[in-house]
């Protein structure tokens, strides 16, 4: 599988190491490739999951758009970086110049002198609100919003064939979940869609299904009967929306269940949408011309490259969960 396929093994969140500030906010990437000998063996810095999309266009030889804020991985960078990010209920922010910056949900910030976004150490250098601290959150809110302005990304599809075997009993709404859909954004404004098929995949065993909706790790009412029968014979099919009528942050979808079988959650999709927008659809295979190929150049050193197509050989993309695999095609399939 390697000598044709891309393959990004990531992490969510770790467990922390002892004395290193926020660092259980961030774990690892590693990037195997069948042109490993072009690219870096470790990579300095630090890079998170908003640099994935601008990796996989740049491996390509793609266009990364304007709007992306994340950094090619395949790429050395003359000047530090900034990074945004919420961690453990605050707004953090590196400017790439020695100066890091932490905000509460009030805006009070303190900002201090650090190398990186992480660091063994930072020295408190003092605190503001204000203009500096509601113009840090306007740089928060514009990045969530610069992510809308195509309809693809407002859809969200966590479904899968994969069959999971019930507990006789639900013990922990976390730990039980059996869709991913966790720690969504939702502008103010907006109108969000749930769609979700669940079915019984034992033909002796009913399933009992419950669908909660927290934010910020707090229960929002959602409308829905506190429990709902899927059995062999009818399966559980639900389409309801709701408004947004402000911000949502860190908003997770808990889908529970319980019984003596197995069930299937064949679709589990969430569509956020902004008034006047066009309506975000399911993408059709269709075929597509092949764009004129950036890669007629001679390769030259990583270090040389800014500015010019990373140029390897074309393959296809298949996305699962935190496990990327780029196979051999010109479309995309997300699993």
């Amino acid at each position: 599988m390697l000598k044709d396929t891309l393959v990004i093994i990531t992490s969510d969140e770790s467990h922390g190491i002892d004395g290193v500030r926020l660092a259980s906010s961030w774990g690892f990437n590693l990037m195997l490739a069948p042109d490993q000998d072009l690219l870096p063996h470790l990579k300095s810095g630090t890079y998170g999951h908003v640099d994935l999309s601008a990796s996989v266009l740049d491996y390509f030889g793609l266009p990364v758009p304007a709007s992306l804020s994340g950094r090619s991985l395949l790429r050395d960078y003359a000047q530090g970086r900034e990074i945004m990010s919420y961690t453990n209920g605050k707004l953090r922010y590196h400017d790439g110049q020695g100066t890091f910056t932490e905000c509460d949900f009030q805006q009070r910030c303190r900002y201090y002198a650090s190398p990186g976004f992480i660091a063994d150490s930072a020295s408190l250098q003092g605190q503001y609100g204000g203009l500096r601290a509601r113009q840090i959150s306007a740089r928060a809110a514009n990045l969530d919003r610069s992510l809308l302005q195509s309809p693809l990304n407002q859809h969200y599809q966590f479904g899968s064939p994969a069959i999971i075997p019930l507990q006789a009993q639900i013990k922990d709404d976390w730990a039980d979940n059996l869709i991913g859909a966790q720690y969504l954004e939702m502008p103010k404004g907006s109108q969000t869609r749930v769609r979700f098929t669940v079915r019984s995949a034992d033909p002796q065993q009913n399933a009992y299904i419950l669908l909660k909706g927290k934010e910020l790790e707090q229960d929002v009412p959602l409308g829905l009967p506190e429990e709902m029968l899927v059995t062999p014979d009818q399966p559980l099919q639900m389409d309801f929306s709701f408004d947004n009528p402000e911000t949502r942050k860190a908003f997770s979808f808990h889908l529970l269940g319980y019984g003596l079988g197995a069930v299937e959650v064949s679709d589990f999709s969430v569509i956020t949408e902004l008034p006047g927008r066009p309506k975000a659809s399911t993408p059709k295979k269709t075929a597509t011309p092949t764009p004129a190929d950036p890669c007629r150049t001679p390769s030259r050193p990583l270090g040389a490259m800014l500015g010019a197509p990373f140029c390897m050989p074309r393959k296809n993309i298949s996305l699962y969960m935190k496990l990327f695999l780029y196979r051999k095609s010109r479309t995309v399939d997300v699993i």
